[in-house]
């Protein structure tokens, strides 16, 4: 929260029992922040920054019906990031994951942030879904692959770190 306006409200909500994915933390966390970062921006006059995690089975029909190109049937964790900002216009949105392209003033961004941010979730063999809307908002879906158990034992269960609002140093 201190990283956003005082306009900006952030929250959260996981899953009991999220699944173990493999991966790496530090590139997640860079797409998590990215998305943050551009959520923020796209409220300028502050909203709600939702972030959430959940549990969630994609199969045949899903990958047709959302077009998800590149996904495969199978136990993902689904991160949401969705904000209550100007949304994406329809001409903008087939363009937003391509390198170098911004709407950005010159100097605010390079336009690597979601071109990067998608190669993270493909490296990982997720995929990325958005929602949006013109001045309601739009969600960021990022699958990524729960972890697959051997055969015989129950998948990986992750305990979740939560915190008390309380800084450490």
């Amino acid at each position: 929260q201190e990283t956003f306006p005082r306009n900006v409200r952030v929250s959260s909500e996981v899953a009991d029992a999220l699944p173990l994915i493999s991966a790496d933390s530090q590139q997640l966390h860079r797409v998590l922040l990215n998305l943050a970062v551009n959520a923020r921006d796209a409220m300028p006059s502050g909203g709600t920054l939702k972030f959430s995690a959940e549990n969630v089975t994609v199969d045949e029909s899903f990958i047709h019906h959302r077009r998800a190109t590149g996904a495969k049937p199978g136990n993902y964790v689904l991160f949401r990031v969705a904000d209550a900002g100007v949304g994406i216009p329809r001409d903008i949105l087939p363009r937003i994951f391509e390198p170098f392209f911004t709407t950005k003033e010159p100097g605010q961004s390079v336009g690597l942030g979601l071109a990067t941010a998608l190669g993270v979730v493909q490296s990982h063999g997720g995929f990325i879904l958005v929602e949006t809307e013109e001045d309601k908002g739009t969600e960021f879906q990022i699958y990524l692959p729960a972890a697959v158990a051997k055969t015989g034992e129950r998948p990986p269960q992750a305990e979740l770190p939560r915190g008390n609002g309380e800084l450490l140093m």
